[in-house]
C-alpha cells in the first residue's frame, strides 16, 4: 500500500505512524510491539470516537417560509433557536437554525403565506413528548412570521447519532 499520498501531519494527529498502520492493515496482532489491536480499539472507543453525550445532542432546524426575506424580522434565527432550545431542554449553543425565506410552499390547498419548521434531534422525539413541544414552538412561529396556526407546520425528525458528524 502506497502511503506517500498521506500528509505526515495527518498521521501525527491520529497518533499512528505509517508502520503501525501497515502492520494493522496486514492483520498482525501487534504493530512492532508499539500497540496491540485491542489497545487501538480501546483508544478508538474513548471520548474522541464516542457518539456525543446527551448534553451535547443538538437540534438541527430548517425553517422554510413563503414569506420574503424583507418581511421577516431581523434576528429570527436567534429567537427561534431560543424557543427550540427551551422547548426541547437543550443548550442554546447546540441549536443550529437555518431560515429559508421565499420558499414556494403549498399548504392546505393554498399558496397563502405559510411555514414549515423541520427539527431533527437525537433521542428527544416520541409520541408522549412531541405534543408538549408543539404549542410553544407553533406560537413562536405565528408571532415571528405573522401567520395563523393552520399555516404553520412542524416536523419532528428523530436522528440516529451515527448520522451526525
Amino acid at each position: 500500500m502506497d502511503l506517500s499520498i498521506y500528509d505526515n501531519e495527518v498521521w501525527e494527529n491520529l497518533k499512528l505512524n505509517k508502520r503501525t498502520f501497515l502492520d494493522l492493515d496486514h492483520g498482525l496482532d501487534k504493530a512492532l510491539g508499539q500497540v496491540s489491536k485491542e489497545d487501538l480499539l480501546k483508544s478508538q472507543s474513548s471520548k474522541e470516537f464516542k457518539t456525543c453525550p446527551k448534553s451535547e445532542e443538538m437540534p438541527l432546524c430548517q425553517l422554510y417560509t413563503s414569506r420574503k426575506d424583507v418581511e421577516i424580522k431581523e434576528g429570527i434565527e436567534m429567537r427561534m433557536s431560543e424557543t427550540v432550545a427551551r422547548a426541547l431542554g437543550k443548550p442554546l449553543e447546540r441549536v443550529t437554525m437555518a431560515v429559508l425565506p421565499g420558499t414556494r410552499l403549498f399548504r392546505l390547498g393554498s399558496l397563502a403565506p405559510s411555514a414549515l419548521l423541520v427539527i431533527a434531534s437525537i433521542k428527544v422525539f416520541d409520541a408522549q413528548r412531541n405534543p408538549t413541544y408543539t404549542p410553544v414552538i407553533k406560537e413562536a412561529l405565528q408571532t415571528e412570521l405573522d401567520l395563523p396556526a393552520d399555516r404553520c407546520l412542524i416536523q419532528y425528525v428523530d436522528l440516529d447519532a451515527n448520522f451526525i458528524g
